[in-house]
């Protein structure tokens, strides 16, 4: 069948298509304004034997009035073909562009589907934007009859509406898009109020922007409302206003006078206020607004509680405008306290993660002080609008948004207000709303109930809104979980490694505890000390013992005794001793206790460093023959005892040497076939790395008997310096004597099990020259 042009039907306003031919569906005329974008609505029809050739791949283009060359419209998108679905929007339209155009589809090489439809779209492209269009132009009504006018203007492209604005702004105002029978849109703004003036003239205006940023200058229309009946005197007053005492009050006010005395309203009238008897509201610092513009609004300074009574507004002119609006007042209620400010919502139930709102709004009795609005807690942003009711009142709105969260369930969220007064003082008001946020279970965890040797009771904690509905107990082996319960509390007997975890569930999710280890209950065991620092410390250290066990349950109880004799004294009951390190420290151990028992540590004796003491136990005893001495002495490391012994013949001496304990040593010096007839000193001196001590033992001249010990250093220093000259060479040989006698060299004589010690080398040794 052979491509036939399509038929122009005239009907709403559309060009049609017959069936099983080519045609398109588009407005005769579509306006557009210069340098915005336009929305051509378009569809189309092929015939039935090139539907198969209609495909996504298929291009749209526009050409002019001629066919022949194309409209090269800007940024050009068209919607899906395959759909016939021809709609396109063009950006940045310029005037160039204006002019019918014809649609045209060319499906590509090979395709016989290539075809330029009519009719053509009328494109125009408006320097200025149209006129909106009002609607009634003209409206006659009666007083307090409810009055809505239409305002509607072309919507060339829907991403860049027109903006239209009403003047003066009467009452509510509500925008609708609307589609028209050609598919194009238009933008209707609707204005709805009461009638109460004599006259008014609407005005409606109407912008377009522009995709540079720019915008078109503003286009009006007009509408006339007239109102026979509201040629008459009337104030529009709240009929109730509240006060703070001490603060100030503004009390918003209109008026309206008759037609006949609008040359009247001048400069000379002057506002008053006045109560039921006539008694005028007496105010130095009174300010009201333009009486020639009909504004009576009135601000009164220092408001007290003579002010609580009904009020009517007074215009008095210097010319025959004189006018009480006895007909409507306004009552002023002076309260001490602030009114308390309005949370909405009152109550909030929300779920953690959703978005939330919350206003809170307190009267504004007067501009020129409002209140200042603060949250506790401030959980995000906060935004303030001062807004004008219905009664032309105002209201400070406060806007708190968050995003729930659990940690906002039953935690309240308050608005406090502060009014200041005019003497700087300032009264508080709040309020406060308590959210209840579902959120699912968290913090779940493993509560031990009891536990009786084998047998264990636990039970499943967890943090839920709505509460925990289901609970479940698993057994986990080696990553293998196995259920084992499902209800809120489990008994269990507990194995070697036995390891379980709960699951809680709500309508709003799962949560799991961590997994628990139950192990077989038992006394503390392996009861150990350790020492720090470890090793060996020096005397007057500070030293930290920690005992530690292996028990289960853990360690309840700690003890620390010390050793003291055949009994043990308590020194301590926590798992830390701190002490000062002393050579006199007893051996030490820690206890243990948890509910199965006790365990005692083994005894630990501090290693503590400390320079050599000759003890007292140190003595002499002789008689005729010989002389023995015995130096006892103790220290850490273990000292060393060495023997001097001037004027003595090193023949008859032996010297034996035995360790008593781990820091105490004991040296014996023999004296045989003695034979001096004077007293004479052997020095006794004991030394390790940290220092030395000394003894003297004096021998007097020997006698059938056993003699004491006398003991000075002083008399030695004495002794030796009377006979330094007599026995300087004799000692001499006397050394060298011993030493060849038992084939060593000569070094100080050690403290070691079983050894004799020669006479040392060093300060006290006697020096052949």
């Amino acid at each position: 069948m052979s491509a036939v042009p399509g038929v122009l039907l005239l009907g709403f306003l559309l060009h049609s298509v017959l069936c099983d031919e080519f045609g398109v569906s588009l407005p005769g005329r579509i306006e557009a304004v210069r340098g915005s974008c336009l929305t051509i609505p378009c569809s189309f029809t092929v015939q039935d034997q090139y539907e198969k050739n209609l495909h996504s791949g298929c291009v749209a283009s526009w050409r002019a009035a001629d066919r022949d060359q194309t409209v090269e419209f800007t940024r050009a998108t068209t919607g899906d073909l395959s759909m016939k679905n021809c709609t396109t929007t063009v950006h940045d339209i310029t005037q160039q562009q204006q002019g019918p155009a014809h649609f045209r589809v060319d499906c590509g090489p090979g395709n016989p589907l290539k075809y330029t439809f009519n009719p053509s779209v009328d494109v125009r492209v408006n320097e200025a934007p149209p006129t909106p269009t009002l609607t009634p132009p003209t409206l006659s009504v009666t007083e307090g009859e409810s009055v809505s006018v239409q305002c509607s203007a072309p919507v060339p492209c829907l991403s860049l509406p027109p903006t239209l604005t009403w003047s003066p702004v009467l009452g509510d105002v509500q925008e609708t898009l609307q589609q028209k029978q050609d598919e194009t849109f238009v933008l209707v703004s609707t204005l709805s109020f009461t009638a109460s003036d004599y006259k008014t003239v609407l005005t409606c205006s109407v912008v377009y922007s522009r995709e540079d940023g720019t915008t078109t200058p503003s286009v009006r229309g007009t509408t006339t409302v007239t109102c026979a009946q509201c040629d008459k005197f009337s104030v529009n007053l709240p009929q109730n206003i509240k006060a703070v005492q001490g603060s100030c009050l503004t009390i918003p006010c209109s008026f309206k006078i008759q037609d006949k005395n609008k040359l009247d309203l001048d400069d000379t009238c002057k506002a008053e206020w006045r109560d039921a008897n006539q008694t005028p509201l007496l105010d130095p610092k009174q300010t009201t607004g333009d009486l020639t513009q009909k504004n009576c609004t009135t601000t009164f300074q220092n408001i007290g509680p003579h002010h609580n009574k009904r009020y009517f507004f007074r215009v008095e002119c210097k010319n025959e405008l004189k006018w009480t609006f006895a007909d409507t007042g306004v009552n002023i209620q002076v309260t001490e306290a602030p009114p308390t400010p309005t949370l909405t919502p009152p109550t909030l139930s929300v779920t953690e993660g959703e978005s939330v709102s919350v206003q809170c709004s307190a009267p504004v009795p007067c501009l020129s002080l409002p209140p200042s609005l603060t949250w506790s807690p401030v959980l995000g942003d906060v935004q303030e609008t001062l807004q004008q009711q219905q009664d032309e009142t105002f209201v400070l709105v406060s806007t708190l948004s968050f995003t729930a969260s659990h940690s906002h369930h039953e935690k309240n969220i308050t608005c406090s207000v502060v009014y200041s007064k005019e003497d700087l003082s300032e009264s508080h008001v709040s309020a406060h709303v308590t959210p209840s946020v579902r959120y699912h279970p968290r913090n779940t965890t493993v509560i031990f109930l009891e536990r009786r040797h084998f047998n264990v009771t636990l039970k499943c904690s967890s943090d839920a809104s709505p509460a925990v509905q289901i609970y479940r107990w698993y057994n986990s082996d080696g990553g293998k979980d196995s259920l084992i319960g499902d209800s809120h509390v489990l008994n269990i007997k507990v194995f070697k490694n036995t390891a379980v975890f709960c699951e809680a569930q709500n309508d709003l999710g799962i949560n799991r505890s961590t997994v628990v280890q139950l192990n077989e209950q038992c006394r503390p065991t392996n009861t150990r000390v350790t020492v720090s620092p470890s090793g060996a410390v020096a005397e007057h250290s500070n030293v930290t013992l920690r005992c530690s066990s292996d028990a289960s349950p853990a360690v309840q109880i700690y003890r620390w005794y010390k050793a003291d004799g055949g009994t043990f004294s308590l020194i301590g009951n926590s798992s830390v001793l701190l002490m000062k390190a002393s050579k006199d420290t007893a051996a030490i151990f820690c206890q243990t206790q948890n509910d199965h028992g006790t365990d005692n540590s083994t005894f630990t004796q501090l290693d503590v460093l400390f320079a050599p003491k000759i003890l007292s136990s140190s003595n002499c005893s002789g008689d005729g023959t010989q002389m023995s001495c015995q130096c006892e002495a103790e220290g850490n490391p273990s000292p060393l005892i060495q023997w001097y012994f001037p004027g003595v013949s090193a023949t008859n001496i032996s010297i034996t040497n035995e360790t008593l304990s781990d820091t105490s040593v004991r040296s014996i010096i023999t004296v045989k076939d003695a034979q001096w007839k004077d007293p004479v000193s052997l020095l006794c001196h004991s030394s390790n790395s940290l220092g030395s001590d000394k003894q003297t033992f004096t021998a007097p001249v020997l006698k059938d008997e056993k003699f004491p010990l006398c003991q000075g250093d002083v008399m030695i220093r004495l002794f030796f310096a009377l006979r330094v000259v007599s026995l300087l060479v004799f000692p001499c040989a006397l050394l060298f004597t011993v030493r060849t006698a038992r084939g060593q060299k000569a070094q100080p004589a050690a403290v070691e099990k079983d050894r004799v010690s020669e006479a040392p080398v060093d300060d006290y040794q006697n020096s052949c020259v």
